[in-house]
């Protein structure tokens, strides 16, 4: 084949457009004098005209072309022949040199022909006589096309048999194949390395192809069809969970090109995905960067623990534990000490005491006034940022009552219970239907953990200014230590931090900072869902419009469009209006804490938080300050059916504000970061729209790759 016409581009447009409307489907090619170079301005244009199958084509069909090529100002005789109608030796003539003028549909086969297809039943459980694996499990694949060894996958273990059966090789697809909803069954991903110890674990089914029939590559790439993704949710069946059968995996049916197509389709398109993947990966590293620089400086004070470290040794006065109790004397602070919580911590301990879940009064009701065992315990006690229901301190013991909405919540719910642990505190969880009908019962298992041994005494807190003692407040800094950190800074940024902490309603903090509350340094709104049953509202809608659903596939932070748009008259029903670039977007319920900063103007709706900086403070600074806040705006969130975080309980949250100098510097150094992260993420985007827009021309054969042997 070559890609050669000798015909110029308007009559060749023309003679192919003749050709879908009069033979659709039908693949076409050119092939003579103007294909071999031989050519001269009054030679005629060959044309083989290859029907599906390689079946003939109807008569009548051939007529009318014929017909519509002689009426058209082609000013050449373009004459057809019909592929099926010529011998076979005309065949190996024509394939010497031929060009695609017009793709045709490459013929459809059944997957079970030219896959081998195994449905995985390895489990998530860990057992002792089994084998230890990596799984890629449903979420892996579901949220991922690509399986590479960067994945997080979990542990568990298999047998022998089920390895052999249901390890991941390269080239291998996996798609899933259970699904509480029909079109989630279907979506595959390509194993693009061998890993070690890789196996596929339940829900999902292996599709390995036959190498001298399919290419694994292609295969991915066809199966991402829309064509085919119908078929898999056709045969889907289920009631409240849809399921494929092996059977009917099999007769899916996909266009099978010849392997050099194959090849060559599978190389353009992943040539795409893998710019994409590069872009992806480049932004995780990028991200990275500015979340680290906005931790080391904002969290962690960092310079300023280093140049602490280098002051002089001066005599300090004795540390002093402070109580952990929510009397008044933990709200203030002693021997400069970092406080165990907030002011607003012990504000809202306090609230919650007096708004007691029923399940919370019966068990207090019990432990109160050291009626159990003659321990005392204490009811929504703030330890570190977070309130624990009932905690009896001199035990170490703490005891959680959980309502419903904890389901949603349960990383937060394990990240608390590991800080907790950490601290040093043994955590019992009940939920409110056990406390209700079996109260004793409850009563009993925490009697037998105050009476159990307690958890190993804690190490002794260093002295401030670290384990050597040298330097105020050096928090664990040797010399050495702060000496190699402020040699990798700029003395022109390092100059910017203070050398020493002064205290604050939040315990020690830099020097010349302030603790503000979000509300003082930045505007914060809301939004709302104009009435969906107004066509006014939406149909023809030209402005960006923002639920929690659009920022939750985001792989970075960065909002760049929206899946709905809403028009003047609808946006004149939300308060907040058109929110301008650069603000920032919190989730604020189901779940809380998605984030992204918007690169367009856009209206949002009532699950969001936006954040609007004033002037002086960087959107980046309140975007990282956002997240590493997490935990505290869950702290802060309340609902009985799903936690949500109040605009005015989040105005109220406390920040460690730097001084101007220093959030410019900062800024300056993340916004190189940030806007390469940008620019990325729109590459992508428009890469993406590109494959989505090859993908099913080259899958079907309407677009012909020249040259594909060379792949």
């Amino acid at each position: 084949m070559t890609d050669r016409l000798d015909l110029p581009r308007r009559y060749r447009d023309q003679i192919a457009a003749l050709l879908r409307e009069h033979v659709p489907g039908v693949e076409v090619w050119a092939y003579g004098s103007r294909v071999n170079g031989r050519s001269h301005e009054g030679s005629d244009l060959d044309l083989v005209l290859r029907g599906p199958d390689l079946q003939r084509i109807p008569g009548d069909q051939l007529l009318d072309l014929t017909e519509a090529l002689e009426e058209s100002n082609v000013p050449i005789l373009v004459q057809t022949h019909d592929w099926a109608g010529l011998p076979e030796s005309f065949h190996r003539e024509i394939e010497r040199e031929y060009v695609v003028l017009v793709g045709g549909a490459w013929r459809k086969v059944p997957l079970g022909d030219v896959i081998d297809l195994v449905l995985s039943s390895v489990d998530k459980k860990t057992k002792d006589n089994e084998r230890a694996v990596q799984l890629c499990n449903y979420t892996d694949v579901y949220y991922n096309s690509f399986i590479h060894a960067h994945l997080d996958f979990m542990t568990a273990t298999a047998t022998d048999r089920e390895i052999a059966k249901c390890s991941l090789f390269s080239g291998d697809v996996v798609i899933t194949k259970d699904s509480e909803k029909h079109d989630d069954i279907g979506v595959p991903a390509l194993v693009r390395q061998d890993i070690p110890d890789l196996v596929c674990g339940y829900h999902l089914a292996i599709l390995r192809s036959m190498p001298s029939k399919i290419e694994g590559n292609y295969l991915f790439y066809a199966l991402c069809t829309s064509e085919v993704q119908h078929q898999f949710h056709s045969y889907a069946n289920g009631i409240t969970r849809f399921g494929l059968r092996k059977a009917d995996i099999g007769l899916v049916e996909i266009p099978l090109p010849p392997l050099p197509e194959q090849r060559a389709i599978a190389h353009i398109l992943g040539t795409l995905d893998d710019k994409i993947e590069l872009n992806r990966r480049m932004n995780e590293t990028l991200e990275e960067m500015a979340r680290a620089l906005f931790k080391s400086w904002f969290i962690d004070f960092d310079p300023v623990h280093a140049k602490a470290a280098l002051k002089p040794p001066q005599h300090t006065p004795p540390f002093i534990t402070p109580p952990l109790g929510g009397s008044r004397r933990a709200s203030a602070p002693v021997g400069g000490l970092r406080r165990q919580y907030t002011r607003q911590t012990l504000q809202k301990a306090r609230a919650l005491r007096q708004a007691q879940t029923d399940a919370e009064g019966l068990l207090w009701h019990y432990l109160r006034g050291k009626r159990l065992g003659g321990y005392k315990f204490r009811r929504q006690q703030p330890i570190g940022p977070y309130i624990v229901d009932f905690a009896c301190l001199s035990r170490k013991l703490l005891i959680e009552v959980d309502g419903g909405y904890h389901v949603q919540r349960k990383d937060y719910d394990e990240r608390r219970d590991r800080f907790l642990r950490n601290e040093g505190y043994r955590v019992l969880r009940f939920w409110n239907n056990e406390v209700f009908e079996d109260c004793f019962g409850v009563l009993e298992r925490v009697y037998a953990a105050l009476e159990g041994p307690p958890p190993p005494p804690e190490a002794a807190t260093p002295p401030r200014g670290g384990s050597d003692g040298e330097g105020e407040q050096g928090r664990g800094w040797t010399r050495e230590h702060a000496r190699a950190y402020l040699d990798k800074m700029e003395p022109s940024i390092a100059g910017l931090f203070p050398d020493h902490f002064v205290d604050s309603e939040l315990g020690e903090i830099p020097a010349g900072w302030e603790v503000k509350t979000v509300g003082t340094i930045t505007s914060i709104v809301g939004g709302t869902t104009p009435s969906t049953k107004q066509a006014q509202y939406w149909e023809g809608g030209t402005h960006c419009w923002a639920t929690p659903k659009d920022l939750a596939s985001l792989s970075v932070p960065v909002l760049l469009k929206t899946e709905r748009k809403i028009t003047d008259a609808g946006l004149s029903k939300i308060g907040s209006g058109l929110l301008p670039p650069g603000t920032v977007l919190l989730s604020s319920r189901a779940p809380i804490g998605y984030l992204a900063v918007t690169e367009t103007p856009v209206a949002i709706n009532q699950g969001f938080i936006g954040i609007l900086p004033h002037e002086g403070i960087s959107n980046l600074f309140m975007l990282y300050w956002s997240e590493a806040s997490h935990d505290e705006i869950i702290n802060h969130a309340n609902g009985s059916t799903f936690l949500e975080i109040s605009k005015g309980n989040f105005r109220q949250l406390p920040v460690v504000v730097p001084d101007e100098s220093a959030m410019k510097i900062f800024d300056s150094l993340a916004r190189p970061l940030y806007n390469r992260i940008v620019s990325n993420e729109r590459q992508s985007r428009t890469l993406a729209a590109l494959r989505d827009a090859l993908l099913p021309k080259l899958v079907s054969g309407e677009i012909r790759v020249s040259n594909a042997e060379s792949f």
